[in-house]
């Protein structure tokens, strides 16, 4: 048998999941006492090139409260046609085209490899990928140039049956029609006034007058696009049109006084779009892509008010009760949200500007629906057009690389319950046997809809434990989870992905070791942190941070070797040794300390962090850092403060930004010009070699990251050294004599500090 890393590595792999727990306690009180729940992160549509779809549908266990996909844990009976659900026991007989299978002769879902198989879905009308552009015409002369250089871009990225709207506004909101020739015409509506959706529909003229005859049958297909064509239209029709009409895009005309703030209406103009999509195609993939560039200042959903001399809400402001627009701004963009999610569309917000946007209030837009969150201080910045640019960015079979409309199903065996998910979904309210009644994140559910996802969307799950301590799982009994995500392709084929893992369940009392071995610390640092976050968004964060701290000492009072009130006895095995250091940084993070971030900028970085893969989330979490020097290649050094050296350049990537730090020495002889000098060939490499690697991270990640150049000494130096480990503090700094490395004026305390503090705390009797 391979080791657990390589054992989590292939399973990651090929199935997009990793477990906190890969030997799970066989029972509830043992499941409790083990502080980290048993959970996983979930990749539904993780990319795989060894993993065609296949092109029929899957095969359901017939008992109507199950409806399992046979997978590769079913007993299968070859002589007799009949397989066995692994779920709930059910015998079934295999459908008529299953009539030639044989032991020798297995269809795919039976072979272990296929864990995860993915079928494509026949029945039902295709129907095109709709964008529909919501532009904010309040900006600055270059910066709407800027844009509208961009949204002209993006058309050509987009397939040429894709349907395409346009909805601008200021001080009004103006829906374009896009059939006209020659001819520009748009509804104007006031930017003060909130309209039901029903208003919206009768206004633009969608409600179709049913034929009393017909009253009965459902709209047939071809119908459909007579009613929306006038707004929404394929781009190869329209594209020379649309792109002048862009083009033609002048600021908001209304006049801005001295000392004032624009008017703009990004409340009514989000609910125009949500109102036009819902009565034009529901339930189809479709994104609303929301280009911002201030705080929304009038009508429904107004963050602040026009007079410049109040300044925007700050967290401060939040703890004092003094955001006076913050919850009625918030339920606004709420209810959108929630609309949204049930239609199956998403919300993109792209926000740039110097100054806050009122993404806090805005946030639920793009995190109940999947949509994307990106942050810039212009729209004329190599950062947000790079960014946008990505979201068009296409898979190795020309798709793009994303997907609409997902419902994510997931069954488990009895002894396990699902206690919730935290991620970019909803909750569909699916009651059945394998909810459980505490509720972690969104609970409550069996299943969840994902109305936008990417390659790397992932999801936390949680599950609980039910099966009782007196009634023992036979030895080498295993439990298994099933994940079904349906979902909308971005070649508009509906396809079905179904996942089906076991693993082992051990006895905790006799068999602690295997459970032990088995914990994977890097899924758990990152499923606690979730928790966390997700906290933080209703606590007060000192209440988070003790909690955190309260479930790291329980974990090393159950896992740690020590004798009773003796630290220096206290040791951790392998696999839980980095777990505590997971922990430090991430109670220093930016999700979980508000200081020195605006509410917008707290808002940007958890919605990300809900929503990243395990490896991004961990970068998020501990940033990674690179040492570069004379005296071999670049190799990864600790996150700490004694790694800042004089001769050597730093890189250091915390997801959000890109720091390249040249240490005191470096910064002096480029000052000098060595680089320059033909014998100083090898310095000239040196200073290189960071900027080709930094480059590699910018080509690659989204959002795109912001890239910062700094020295030592130099005021943006901040960024790194906010982030190491301060090893090394004027308080400690000549205790040792002169140390190597770098010292930092903090009072914050240091990873050494928290161990000591740590390991007192778990091995002390009175805890």
């Amino acid at each position: 048998m391979a080791t657990y890393l390589e054992f989590i590595q292939q399973n990651e792999e090929r199935d997009g999941v990793r477990f906190s727990w890969n030997v799970w306690p066989s029972s509830r009180l043992e499941a409790t006492r083990m502080v980290v729940p048993l959970a996983c992160l979930l990749t539904p549509l993780k990319e795989r090139l060894d993993l065609p779809p296949v092109q029929y549908e899957p095969v359901l266990c017939s008992r109507p409260t199950c409806k399992a996909v046979l997978n590769p844990l079913c007993q299968v009976d070859y002589r007799a046609k009949l397989w066995a659900c692994n779920f709930c026991f059910q015998r079934n007989q295999f459908p008529p085209a299953y009539a030639g299978i044989s032991e020798m002769n297995q269809p795919a879902e039976l072979m272990p490899q296929f864990s995860t198989i993915e079928y494509i879905v026949q029945r039902g009308p295709q129907t095109p990928l709709i964008f529909l552009y919501v532009v904010d015409t309040c900006l600055e002369e270059e910066d709407l140039q800027a844009l509208k250089e961009s949204l002209q871009m993006s058309l050509s990225l987009l397939p040429p049956d894709a349907l395409v709207g346009l909805i601008t506004f200021g001080r009004m909101v103006q829906v374009h029609e896009l059939s006209c020739e020659g001819i520009s015409k748009s509804y104007v509506f006031r930017g003060t006034k909130d309209l039901t959706a029903k208003q919206i529909q009768d206004m633009l003229g969608l409600t179709r007058p049913v034929a009393p005859a017909q009253q009965g049958r459902p709209p047939q297909p071809q119908e459909q696009p007579l009613i929306s064509s006038r707004f929404l239209q394929p781009v190869h029709k329209i594209d020379m049109n649309l792109t002048d009409l862009l083009g033609e895009l002048q600021r908001d005309p209304w006049p801005v006084t001295q000392g004032k703030r624009p008017l703009r209406s990004t409340g009514v103009a989000l609910s125009i779009a949500v109102g036009l999509l819902e009565g034009t195609f529901p339930n189809t993939g479709a994104r609303v892509m929301l280009f911002t560039g201030g705080p929304p200042t009038q009508g429904p959903g107004m963050v602040v008010g026009d007079e410049l001399k109040t300044p925007i809400r700050s967290w401060h402001d939040i703890e004092k009760d003094n955001a006076r627009f913050m919850k009625k701004a918030t339920k606004h963009y709420e209810t959108l949200a929630n609309r949204t999610a049930a239609n199956g569309h998403c919300i993109d917000i792209y926000a740039c500007a110097l100054d806050q946007t009122g993404l806090l209030e805005m946030k639920c837009c793009a995190n109940l629906t999947g949509g994307h969150m990106v942050m810039g201080d212009s729209f004329n910045t190599s950062l947000f057009k790079q960014t946008f640019q990505r979201v068009f960015s296409k898979d190795f079979s020309g798709e793009f690389r994303m997907a609409f409309g997902a419902t994510l199903e997931v069954k488990t065996s009895r002894e396990l319950k699902m206690a919730g998910a935290i991620g970019p979904c909803v909750s569909l309210n699916a009651k059945g046997p394998c909810v459980s009644e505490n509720e972690v994140g969104i609970g409550g559910t069996c299943q969840w809809k994902i109305c936008s996802l990417d390659p790397s969307s992932t999801l936390a799950i949680y599950f609980e434990v039910v099966n009782q301590h007196n009634a023992p799982i036979p030895q080498g009994g295993r439990g298994a989870v099933q994940f079904v995500t349906q979902y909308q392709h971005s070649s508009t084929q509906r396809r079905i992905r179904v996942t089906t893992i076991a693993r082992n369940w051990a006895d905790a009392q006799s068999q602690l070791q295997h459970i032990e071995a088995a914990f994977d610390q890097e899924a758990a640092a990152v499923l606690m942190a979730r928790l966390g976050v997700y906290r933080a968004e209703s606590e007060e964060g000192p209440d988070v941070l003790r909690w955190l701290d309260r479930q790291l000492i329980r974990l090393c009072q159950k896992f740690g070797q020590y004798n009773k009130d003796d630290p220096n006895s206290f040791r951790l095995s392998d696999s839980f040794s980095l777990y505590p250091q997971f922990m430090f940084h991430l109670r220093r993070s930016p999700f979980l300390q508000v200081f020195n971030n605006s509410p917008d900028e707290s808002s940007f970085y958890r919605h990300h962090f809900a929503r990243q893969d395990l490896t991004q989330s961990l970068i998020m979490i501990q940033p990674i850092l690179y040492s570069y020097s004379f005296s071999g290649p670049p190799e990864p050094v600790l996150l700490d403060s004694s790694s800042i050296l004089a001769d050597r350049i730093l890189l250091m990537d915390t997801f959000f930004q890109i720091v390249i730090y040249l240490g005191e020495t470096i910064a002096q002889w480029q000052k000098a010009g060595y680089q320059d000098m033909p014998e100083y060939e090898n310095f000239k490499h040196l200073l290189q070699a960071p900027l080709d690697d930094a480059q590699e991270i910018l080509q690659t990640r989204f959002p795109m990251p912001r890239y910062i150049n700094t020295e030592h000494g130099g005021s943006q130096a901040r960024f790194l050294l906010s982030k190491v480990n301060p090893s090394q503090t004027h308080n400690n700094l000549y205790a040792w004599g002169q140390e190597s490395g770098s010292p930092i004026l903090t009072d914050d305390v240091s990873l050494q500090v928290f161990m000591d503090h740590l390991k007192k705390l778990a091995v002390s009797s009175a805890s």
